[in-house]
């Protein structure tokens, strides 16, 4: 459960320019858990700062003043486990609701609104489902579905749901593809209603199946973003801003890296933090901050920290902008909204093994927060995914 199209990378970042007496740091927020659940994981928020994700299972809502509530298992009968994926400025939350039926594991996909729970429906393959991943200002919805032949698990598909129609967005493969081969995933939307993801390539085969990070829009189609040069030979994007700049993860026989994709100058690597191999650019805002996750040694044995991305300053651990007494270890940024507040995961020293991973809110601190710009990026009334 969780967003599935989020998951952990695992990678890493030079520190470029500016020092850490110089950086922004960050007041620092546990979400803790749903009453009886050992764990959480904050996997987006709006621009007021209401954060979503999953609690052992369900689905979550917090906020500042009601801190966390869930959500629930959804409507139907033997829903085992619920994931929160997006929410927008409006309050409009995504919720991916994953149920066993006697034909196997079913995902459904709902917004929920103050009015109550809206079906996105799905276009034919119930059995295999719709899976939710990000929801804009719009309260249009971007995400994965099935499509027949349904047998044989079904051609995942990326989507934008919009006044109660699903579109198929295609692939990259093109119309004559192998359907064996052929598949896209739908990663992020921002408030123009374009969409970012990834897809099978016409380089596909039976044995070998080769996919890139797309852009689409309405008017020009699925864009193919290419792979880092000389870096890749595949990509991924995962997240998008209000000026259409993407970012994501590339890679080829090696290890993974984060990279930022704008039309103008195309696709360039961040890097990685200090002694790390590969890393995962996951989330972007409208002044351009990235967040994502970044190996720290030379061994993914040796773990991985959440990471700030910018021009300026270059990759920046997290974790040395977090007051020292927080006791907790920022392991993975899923995404920042354009007051500069981050969200992710991370381990909990304060409690049992067991329980220790928690969902965190990230928010700047007074003293050295640009308020004017912040503000002024606001409006757009956008978060990143």
């Amino acid at each position: 459960m969780g967003n599935p199209v989020k998951a952990s990378f695992g990678i890493l970042l030079l520190l470029a320019c500016g020092s850490i007496a110089q950086a922004q740091h960050y007041e620092f927020t546990d979400l803790g858990t749903l009453p009886g659940a050992m764990s959480s994981i904050a996997v987006a928020l709006n621009s007021r700062g209401e954060v979503v994700g999953s609690s052992s299972g369900q689905a979550f809502l917090w906020t500042e003043s009601k801190a966390i509530q869930g959500l629930g298992f959804g409507p139907t009968p033997g829903t085992v486990a619920s994931s929160a994926n997006g929410i927008n400025r409006r309050g409009d939350i995504v919720i991916d609701f994953e149920s066993v039926p006697p034909t196997g594991e079913q995902d459904e996909a709902f917004i929920l609104t103050k009015s109550g729970l809206q079906d996105l429906g799905n276009l034919g393959c119930v059995h295999l489902g719709i899976t939710p991943s990000g929801i804009n200002s719009s309260s249009e919805v971007v995400g994965t579905v099935y499509i027949p032949p349904c047998g044989g698990g079904g051609q995942a598909r990326a989507y934008i749901y919009h006044d109660g129609i699903i579109d198929d967005l295609g692939t990259l493969s093109g119309p004559n593809a192998n359907p064996l081969v052929a598949f896209s995933i739908g990663s992020a939307i921002n408030t123009r209603g374009h969409v970012v993801g990834y897809s099978s390539t016409p380089l596909s085969t039976n044995t070998n199946v080769v996919f890139d990070g797309f852009l689409w829009t309405k008017d020009e189609g699925m864009l193919d973003l290419g792979t880092l040069p000389g870096w890749a030979n595949y990509s991924y994007a995962l997240g998008i801003n209000s000026r259409d700049d993407v970012v994501g993860a590339s890679a080829g026989s090696g290890f993974p890296q984060g990279y930022i994709w704008d039309k103008r100058t195309g696709m360039k690597g961040i890097g990685f933090l200090p002694g790390g191999q590969s890393s995962a650019a996951l989330g972007i805002n409208d002044r351009n901050e990235v967040v994502g996750i970044s190996q720290y040694a030379n061994s993914y044995s040796s773990g991985q920290h959440a990471f700030i991305w910018t021009a300026e300053r270059g990759m920046q651990d997290l974790n040395d902008l977090i007051p020292s007494d927080s006791k907790f270890v920022l392991v993975e940024a899923l995404a920042i909204n354009d007051r500069g507040q981050i969200v992710g995961w991370g381990w909990s020293a304060n409690l049992p093994q067991y329980q220790q991973m928690h969902g965190f809110l990230l928010t700047p601190s007074h003293h050295d927060d640009d308020s004017d710009g912040r503000e002024e990026a606001e409006d757009s009334g956008e978060l990143s995914n």
